[in-house]
């Protein structure tokens, strides 16, 4: 079996998330012959050769990724998305309308949703209806078994915190995101009032900050003066983050309580265990099926240190490992995984006989339109976008009233195409450069309250566009990437 995730850059292959999240899975999926590739989506440049078996789309959000699903699934392949952010359960959030968008006209041509939390899978299920999903927990980079050289070096670190009481605290991760307020955010809401009491309770205290340049504006600053001791601040690097938390006695783990957040994996708390720091979780419960294993109460912290019986240590080892092995080891979530995917039937979304139309809404997004193009998809521009191309079938509502259909010598081209090779009439009227459009569909939104310029734009549009076309074609897939700009989420 060959997997290949589809990502949207190069530079995402060089991000913490695919390391995390598919490159600790690699070398189980091989010892039992799966193979893991990556493949930016600006490679697929219209061949229809899907070597591949299996198609994960990693965080390509915008409507290239829905077209490429339809090719995938027409030629047989399984293609699905992979989700670990959640831009998409909140339906009244403006924002991120284009997305939930993307999601549902994906949905209809996925064979399989993976997920990186349950809560996410239960928050997006309705987007898939019978189309299966799994949750791929997020592993760590060592597996149960490796977990007592770990717990050893706990010991170490507890006795030599009995010996100096210096308390090394660390805290670490991205420190911003450009929709919602996480990161430094988060730390300067939830971490002030613990570090007070460790403060007073071990006085020999070091705090290390660990995160990302970008994050640090100067309202990051201003932000983190809120902190009520001094701190040692760091870029993050993947070095410095096993060093840093290999030297630590704490790690402060603070969650907001947005749905964003809400969501989130446990890859955080694991990676900290895993290199033998105590967690300390602060805010939202995201890491509620670690309780016995971390930290919710500073107090507790406190005694534990202080007597030398901590809750991540060898003292719980059995425990330890079997919480590793449910939800955090690389070798069982690709055994989930395979069998997952080996219970998945054949995609049988054939489209070789349909017109694949995709509507541009009203922004034209010249990347969608050049995909679409080399995957000899006929771009349809509605009365909002009033735009005249070569492979364009373009809708246009004149200022009289009338309603005409302009298409390009391209677009002629692939629907004359289509009819030849299907021996079949793929539309109702003559395919030729302009046709004025007949008095029923001209009328449809010319009255009343439904008039095109009387109504919401977008709203207005899209409804004649569907209509024009359903008059038009006989047998057509049409794909609506309104407002369907990339957009990329860190």
């Amino acid at each position: 079996m060959n997997i290949c995730i589809v990502v949207p850059s190069s530079g995402y292959l060089l991000q913490a998330g695919v390391r995390i999240r598919y490159e600790r899975i690699s070398t189980q999926l091989l010892k039992q012959d799966v193979t893991l590739n990556f493949k930016v989506i600006d490679d697929f440049v219209g061949s229809t050769d899907f070597k591949d078996d299996i198609y994960i789309i990693s965080k390509v959000y915008d409507f290239r990724a829905v077209i490429l699903a339809v090719e995938i699934s027409s030629a047989g392949k399984l293609v699905g998305p992979d989700l670990f952010d959640d831009y998409f359960s909140n339906l009244e959030d403006f924002r991120f309308t284009r997305l939930r968008k993307w999601l549902s006209e994906l949905a209809k041509f996925s064979n399989f949703a993976l997920c990186s939390t349950t809560k996410i899978k239960s928050r997006l299920e309705s987007y898939f209806d019978d189309v299966p999903m799994h949750v791929l927990n997020d592993p760590a980079d060592i597996e149960p078994e490796e977990l007592q050289e770990v717990l050893a070096l706990v010991d170490t670190k507890q006795s030599e915190f009995a010996l100096n009481q210096e308390l090394r605290v660390l805290w670490f991760g991205i420190g911003d995101n450009p929709h919602f307020d996480v990161g430094i955010q988060d730390l300067v809401r939830y971490a002030p009032q613990v570090l007070r009491k460790l403060k007073k309770a071990f006085p020999n205290i070091k705090l290390t900050l660990l995160t990302n340049h970008r994050a640090l504006t100067v309202d990051a600053y201003e932000m983190l003066k809120r902190l009520p001791i001094e701190y040692d601040l760091q870029f993050w690097t993947e070095e410095k983050e096993s060093l840093l938390l290999g030297e630590s006695t704490v790690t402060l783990l603070p969650v907001n309580f947005q749905n964003f957040s809400k969501v989130k994996s446990f890859n955080r708390a694991v990676t900290a265990l895993a290199k033998g720091s105590q967690v300390l979780s602060l805010g939202y419960d995201l890491y509620e099926p670690l309780h016995s294993i971390i930290y919710r109460n500073v107090e507790e912290l406190i005694v534990h240190l202080t007597s030398s019986s901590l809750k991540f240590s060898l003292e719980n080892e059995d425990l330890i490992k079997s919480l590793f092995a449910e939800f955090a080891s690389a070798s069982n979530e690709t055994c989930n995984l395979i069998n997952f995917l080996k219970q998945l039937g054949p995609s049988t979304a054939r489209v070789d006989d349909s017109v694949k139309l995709i509507n541009l809404g009203s922004n034209l997004d010249k990347k969608l339109y050049k995909f679409a193009i080399n995957y000899s998809w006929v771009c349809v521009s509605s009365p909002a976008l009033g735009k005249q191309a070569n492979y364009v079938f373009s809708i246009v509502h004149d200022k009289d009233g009338k309603l005409s259909v302009t298409i390009g010598k391209g677009a002629q081209k692939l629907l004359l195409d289509i009819q030849n090779r299907t021996d079949r009439s793929v539309s109702s009227n003559p395919i030729q450069d302009k046709l004025q459009l007949s008095d029923d569909l001209e009328n449809i939104f010319s009255s009343g309250e439904n008039s095109f310029f009387y109504s919401n734009l977008y709203k207005q549009s899209l409804a004649v566009t569907e209509s024009v076309v359903d008059g038009f074609f006989e047998n057509y897939i049409l794909l609506n990437a309104e407002t369907s700009k990339s957009f990329f989420a860190y």
